[in-house]
């Protein structure tokens, strides 16, 4: 008998199975030999192996890409946590202010009831009692958080303590969309929905929006009270338009202005005794006001601007000198000056400042240009004398009477 080996598409069938049929091939003959599978017939179930992977394949990158996009908020929400965590250790060493960092920190990059409690008690430790409520009051708005549940009588124990030292303030005004501020702080925009919680005494309110002046000022809040403040914001372009066209537009008495003036090259005709001074003939028959002086008027009307300008930073800066030294946290020889707010009043002073000797000294500048260019340039009316009006006189050669000529 012959030895049984597999042929290269198949099986070799034993001699006691010849006339029985073709058999199917191996499936481990098809797979090695890397030729197509030889058979009589339709292979039952042929081709489902190929959906199934598909959908196997789609699945999986799907549950990748959750896992991927996943990612950052896993990581996000670990690193809010271990900045909390950081924060609790530091304020029970005593540290409430690097506490207070670290808990801002973990707050703008994952919001949650717990951190907003822990800004709030780091703040009731610092005396920032304003703040204190409005993220003590936030975080019990959660009631349904675990942590929140479980410390709700801390929280609000805690609360009733930062009540005592809190009042209402109400910020009113235009237009809407502005920024308000409490000692740095941004608490909304107008129209707020409702009075917000600030620390009872002296606070600065601060109201900003594009394109308009901001406003700055002191406010007095009353513990247990309400105290309304209007703010109505000023265009800047409004604000800057009017000295600039104050000074351009004014006419000295007896100049006309309008069409109704009527070319210069058509002099009136006077009698001697009715001719006008020569300023005034100057403006009406001398071809209108010289160059250098308009130039003199275009310096003067920016030296306006800019005294302006120097002024509204003088005030800035006086007003958040004033700010700084009433608030209470505020320390120049403290770390970041005693808080974010007083870092913040600080660099807006300076920058106000630097402002203030930028315009005055453009002022000075600009006033000093618009001077020297009035007295050098000649008004049009003493030329126009010059070259209309002469006379001279001499004595007679024989010495006797005087000789006088003129050209007029």
């Amino acid at each position: 008998m012959a030895p049984f080996r597999p042929r290269k598409h198949g099986i070799r069938r034993p001699p006691y199975l010849t006339g029985l049929g073709s058999l199917p091939p191996s499936p481990v003959s098809r797979a090695f030999s890397g030729r197509p599978l030889l058979q009589s017939g339709p292979v039952k179930n042929a081709g489902r192996t190929g959906p199934r992977v598909t959908w196997g394949l789609v699945l999986a990158a799907m549950v990748g890409s959750i896992g991927l996009a996943a990612m950052p908020v896993v990581a996000a929400a670990a690193d809010a946590e271990t900045l909390v965590k950081e924060g609790v250790a530091l304020r029970r060493a005593g540290d409430d202010l690097a506490a207070l960092k670290k808990f801002e920190q973990a707050n703008g990059i994952e919001q949650s009831p717990r951190t907003l409690s822990q800004l709030g008690l780091a703040e009731q430790a610092l005396g920032r009692w304003g703040a204190a409520d409005r993220h003590l009051r936030a975080a019990l708005a959660a009631p349904s958080d675990g942590w929140i549940a479980k410390n709700r009588k801390s929280i609000e124990e805690a609360l009733k303590i930062v009540q005592q030292h809190v009042g209402q303030l109400d910020v009113v005004g235009s237009p809407a969309g502005s920024e308000v501020r409490v000692d740095g702080e941004l608490v909304g925009k107008l129209p707020l929905p409702r009075p917000v919680p600030a620390t009872a005494g002296s606070v600065a309110v601060e109201v900003r929006a594009p394109g308009h002046l901001p406003i700055i000022r002191s406010a007095q809040v009353v513990v247990g009270g309400v105290t309304r403040e209007s703010f109505n914001l000023q265009p800047v372009a409004l604000v800057a338009s009017e000295p600039v066209g104050t000074t351009v537009s004014a006419a000295r008495p007896g100049q006309p202005m309008g069409p109704s003036a009527g070319p210069a090259s058509q002099p009136v005709e006077e009698r001697p005794e009715e001719r006008p001074s020569a300023s005034t003939e100057g403006d009406t028959g001398g071809g209108g006001m010289a160059p250098g002086h308009v130039a003199a008027l275009v310096a003067g009307g920016l030296a306006v601007g800019a005294l302006g300008f120097g002024i509204y930073e003088h005030v800035t800066w006086q007003n958040r000198v004033t700010t700084f030294e009433r608030n209470s946290t505020c320390d120049l020889n403290l770390a970041n000056h005693g808080s974010p707010a007083c870092h913040s009043l600080y660099t807006d002073g300076l920058d106000a400042r630097t402002l203030m000797v930028v315009g005055y000294g453009l002022a000075g500048a600009f006033a000093a240009t618009a001077l020297v260019l009035y007295l050098v340039t000649p008004s049009p009316s003493t030329a126009a004398s010059a070259g209309q009006v002469s006379l001279a006189c001499s004595l007679n050669p024989t010495g006797v009477g005087l000789s006088c000529g003129g050209r007029f």
